[in-house]
C-alpha cells in the first residue's frame, strides 16, 4: 500500500473513533476500544470482505437477470426497422402508422388499433370517434396537401363525417409556415392544418393529434399531445400476429426504453456467465426493461 493511502486510511479510522466518542460520551476511557496500532491489517481484512461480498451480490444479480432473460428474451429482439437504421426516420414511422390504422390494408387490426390509440388520449369526444371508426368507412392518407403544408396522417370518413389529423414527430419541433391568408404573419404548421380542415370540413367531427417520441412542452390546442409510449400501450393491449405490427412494436419498445445500443446489450447478455466482464450499468438496464414485463 502507498504511504499516502495508508495515512488516509488511518485518518478515516481516527475520525470514526472520534465520531463514536461523540455518539457515546457516557463510555469511560477504559470502556472505549483502543485505536488499532496497525490499521493496515484491518484495512486488508475489510477490503477482502468487501470484494467477497461484491462477488456474491453480482453473482446473485446475474443469476436473477438470466432467469428473467429466459422468460422474456423477445424483449431484446432487433426489429427489421432497426437493422435498416430507420429508428428515427419520421417518414418511416408515418408510413407504418398509415398501415397500422388502415383496415383496408390489414383488416380489423387497423380499426381496432386506431380505436385503442384514440382511447389512450384525453379527447373530449373520443367515444364518438370510437363508435364511428368501428363502422369502417374511413380512409387513411399520407402527406395530404393543406395550403402551405402537408399533413402526415389524414383520416377521413365522408359518409359518417369525421376527420382525424395526426402530426407525427420524432425530435423536431413544430415548424412554422407562412399563412396563405395573411402573408405578413408566419404561423406554425399545426395552425395551417387546423385552418385548412376547419374551412373544408365544416360540418365534420374533428380530432387533431400531435404524436411525438419526445415531450413537446408548448400547448398547441386543439391538437392533443400524445407520446410514443401511449401508442406502444395501445399496441400492447391488442396482440396480433401481423408481422409489420409486431416488428414495429419491437422498434417502439427500443425507443421508449432508450435501447440505442441494443446490439451491444445482446452481446453482454450472452456473456453474463462471466462476472469479470459484466458492466453493472448494462445489468441494470437489462433488468429495468425485463421488469417492465413482470
Amino acid at each position: 500500500m502507498k504511504t499516502s493511502s495508508f495515512k488516509k486510511f488511518s485518518r478515516v479510522i481516527q475520525q470514526i473513533h472520534t465520531l463514536k466518542r461523540r455518539l457515546y460520551p457516557e463510555k469511560t476511557l477504559e470502556q472505549q476500544e483502543p485505536i488499532p496500532s496497525n490499521p493496515y491489517r484491518h484495512f486488508s481484512k475489510i477490503t477482502s470482505e468487501l470484494k467477497s461480498l461484491k462477488k456474491q451480490v453480482i453473482g446473485k444479480r446475474i443469476r436473477e437477470t438470466q432467469n428473467l432473460i429466459a422468460k422474456n428474451r423477445s424483449r431484446f429482439q432487433i426489429s427489421t426497422f432497426e437493422l435498416m437504421e430507420h429508428n428515427f426516420r419520421e417518414n418511416t414511422h408515418s408510413n407504418i402508422l398509415q398501415y397500422l390504422f388502415d383496415y383496408g390494408m390489414n383488416g380489423s387490426i387497423g380499426s381496432e388499433l386506431l380505436v385503442r390509440f384514440i382511447k389512450q388520449m384525453d379527447a373530449e369526444n373520443g367515444d364518438d370517434f370510437v363508435r364511428l371508426i368501428k363502422k369502417k368507412k374511413y380512409t387513411v392518407e399520407r402527406e395530404v396537401s393543406a395550403n402551405s403544408g402537408r399533413m402526415d396522417i389524414f383520416i377521413c370518413d365522408t359518409e359518417n363525417k369525421f376527420v382525424i389529423v395526426i402530426e407525427n414527430k420524432i425530435y423536431a419541433g413544430v415548424g412554422e409556415r407562412e399563412s396563405i391568408e395573411d402573408n405578413d404573419t408566419p404561423d406554425n404548421q399545426l395552425k395551417v392544418y387546423e385552418r385548412y380542415v376547419e374551412k373544408n370540413y365544416k360540418s365534420y367531427k374533428k380530432l387533431y393529434v400531435l404524436l411525438s417520441h419526445t415531450f413537446i412542452e408548448e400547448n398547441h390546442k386543439p391538437f392533443i399531445f400524445i407520446d410514443y409510449s401511449r401508442l406502444y400501450s395501445a399496441m400492447q393491449s391488442y396482440p396480433t400476429n401481423d408481422v409489420i405490427v409486431k416488428q414495429y412494436e419491437i422498434l417502439l419498445h427500443s425507443l421508449i426504453n432508450d435501447l440505442s445500443d441494443k446490439r451491444d446489450i445482446i452481446i453482454e447478455m450472452n456473456s453474463l456467465g462471466s462476472i469479470h466482464n459484466v458492466r453493472l450499468n448494462t445489468l441494470e438496464q437489462i433488468k429495468r426493461v425485463l421488469y417492465e414485463r413482470n
